[in-house]
């Protein structure tokens, strides 16, 4: 039987080797009104472009799931069998947002139900977690996703109460200027710290453009010696 709810196995990049279960950006609400505010990360959203170009392909999966996920309840049924590996690392949401109440509580059964899988959610919508922070299993972690490019300092470091860690976005201009640490860069299968460490604060470059993120940062670390700034 087909599976109702898609699970991306095969992602690429720095997810590469890691699973996701997604939503469609593009038909998101929260998404849709913040990307027209400038200087939001949504603004500049990059599951939004992919979405949009070479990774078309994902919008219909990605739109069922969050069809799904925010008007009923999900069950073992609406999985592939096997669909996650004791042991594996699953990033929930990385396209989209949370819709409701309903799609919270659906991915922290989804922990619930595969109780072996070590899950990291992505989100901005504190309105919706923080009242249903006690749903979170011990398998399922969270992750504050701050809203503006070049949050303050007091913005970047206020991890919310029941979250794991924060997750901020910056400009080259920005750490050229200001020696703010950019510590994600690479492979997530690799690093995991977003899977594994608390009171994390994650720091990221703006994806301002296609390409190898290893070697952009290369070159940015290079500029930042250079105008004599430890990055």
């Amino acid at each position: 039987m087909k599976a109702n709810i898609c699970v991306s196995e095969n992602m690429s990049g720095k997810m590469a080797r890691i699973s996701a279960i997604s939503f469609n950006p593009l038909s998101n609400e929260f998404c849709n009104e913040w990307s027209k505010v400038d200087r939001t990360t949504c603004s500049i959203c990059y599951a939004r472009r992919y979405a949009s170009t070479f990774r078309q392909n994902t919008v219909p999966p990605y739109t069922q799931n969050a069809r799904i996920m925010s008007t009923r309840e999900v069950t073992e049924r609406d999985f592939k069998k096997n669909a996650f590996k004791a042991g594996q690392f699953v990033r929930f949401l990385a396209y989209g947002e949370l819709i409701n109440d309903m799609s919270f509580k659906n991915f922290c059964k989804i922990a619930e139900l595969y109780p072996d899988i070590k899950a990291t959610m992505w989100t901005k919508r504190l309105d919706i977690v923080e009242p249903l922070i006690d749903l979170v299993p011990d398998n399922m972690r969270l992750m504050y996703s701050t809203m503006p490019v070049n949050p303050s300092d007091e913005i970047a470091t206020r991890i919310p109460t029941g979250f794991n860690g924060i997750f901020n976005v910056y400009t080259v201009d920005y750490i050229l200027e200001h020696a703010r640490e950019i510590n994600c860069s690479g492979s997530c299968a690799t690093c995991l710290r977003c899977y594994t460490q608390d009171n994390i604060v994650v720091n990221e470059l703006v994806k301002e453009h296609w390409g190898n993120e290893d070697a952009r940062y290369a070159q940015i670390k290079n500029n930042c010696m250079t105008n004599g700034v430890t990055p």
